[in-house]
Formats: C-alpha cells, structure tokens, sequence
C-alpha cells in the first residue's frame, strides 16, 4: 500500500471513529423514496414489510435497495474486502424480490417458477459520476449472500475478475474502468435485490414476521 493510500485510509478511519460519516440505508415507501442515517458500524435495521406483488399488487408498496457509506480514499487491488452481519428474525417471514414491475418477468421470479435470485445481499463499489455510466458501480455478484437468518462472513478479494459492472462487465474485461474507479471512490456498502437485479429492492411480506438486518465490520485488508 503506497503512502498517499494508507494516508487516505487513516483518514477515513479517524471519521469513521469520530462520526462524522454515518451509513445510510436507501429504499421507498409508498410513493416517496428514502435515504436513513443508519449510523456506524456496528449497526442495525429492520427489513421494511410490505406488500408482494406475486400476491396482491403491480407494485410492492416498500423495499430496501442501498446501505453505502461516502468513501474517498483509493483502493488497492492487492486487498481484500472483508466484511461481517447477521439477520434475526421472528415469525416465518417471506422476503419478497420482484418488487417492481420491471422484474416480474417470468425468468425473474426465483425458481421454482422461474431462473432468478432470491432475496440477497451483494458487496458494492460505487465510482464517483453519473449513474448513467455503467462503470460507475460495481457488483462482487458472485459473493451474494441469500437474506435468511444466521451469522456470515464474506471475503472479496479486490481483483477486477471478481467485480462486475452495471451491464454485466467484469473488471478484468475493462481493466482500465475498473482501475479509475478504484482511484475514485464516492461510496461503499452492500445492495439489496433479488429476481433478475441485484439493487432493486427486499422487503417482507407484511404479516408473515420481520427480519432486522445487523452489520458488523466491514473493512479492507
């Protein structure tokens, strides 16, 4: 780690240990988007319930997509990502995934009725810029972990070949992209999602139980 890197990180770490950057959680709620201070690490907050449009509706009524918190320093690619949570819940609480009416095509819906993913949690990288540029966040895809209750720990080594970007680019096929991103940072965190997407929403069906999601670390080493 060059100088000018492990000078970034201090700094970051000082914030971090004085409060002056909190994680924030992202999501929607009706017909009004949100974006909660959700503190520092160790840190925790209940999965939205909501309605399931496999049983009522077009579109889920709340959901959870986003927990980032603003992040400046450069990253080595010689690093490793590591980071812990755990999920309790109560009652049999069913998480819905195809929230939004783009991702309830039939391949979307987690098996057994179709091809698509089940409610999960997926590390992100997010680049400063546009979000209309599809280099500008970037996925450990294959590092998802399924949102059941339990206690996990996930390891993401830093190399481009493990991270993909918004149209499915993977790092060591835009060596380039993705090491500019690496050098310039807006945020990290974890996305919720599920069905064809990894971003676009959890929730719990309203009246099944709840589940409250808990980070726990979450570093680079």
């Amino acid at each position: 780690m060059n100088v000018k890197t492990a000078f970034s990180l201090l700094l970051f770490l000082f914030s971090q240990n004085h409060k002056t950057v909190h994680w924030s959680l992202q999501g929607w709620s009706g017909k009004k988007t949100f974006a909660n201070d959700v503190g520092n690490i160790p840190l925790s907050f209940s999965v939205v319930s909501g309605s399931n449009p496999q049983v009522c509706c077009s579109t889920a009524s709340a959901g959870i997509t986003y927990l980032t918190l603003p992040f400046s320093a450069n990253l080595n690619p010689e690093t490793q990502l590591v980071f812990s949570f755990h999920v309790q819940t109560t009652g049999s609480p069913i998480f819905g995934v195809n929230l939004q009416t783009d991702n309830q095509s039939q391949n979307c819906y987690p098996p057994p009725t179709g091809g698509g993913y089940p409610a999960i949690v997926v590390p992100l990288l997010w680049r400063t810029g546009s979000l209309d540029n599809q280099f500008s966040r970037w996925w450990a895809r294959d590092y998802r972990v399924q949102l059941n209750s339990g206690t996990y720990q996930v390891t993401v080594p830093m190399a481009g070949s493990n991270w993909m970007s918004v149209y499915g680019v993977w790092g060591n096929q835009a060596p380039l992209e993705f090491s500019d991103a690496l050098a310039n940072m807006y945020a990290i965190g974890l996305t919720f999602g599920g069905g064809c997407y990894l971003a676009h929403g959890v929730n719990v069906q309203t009246g099944t139980g709840t589940a409250t999601f808990f980070l726990d670390s979450y570093s680079f080493q």
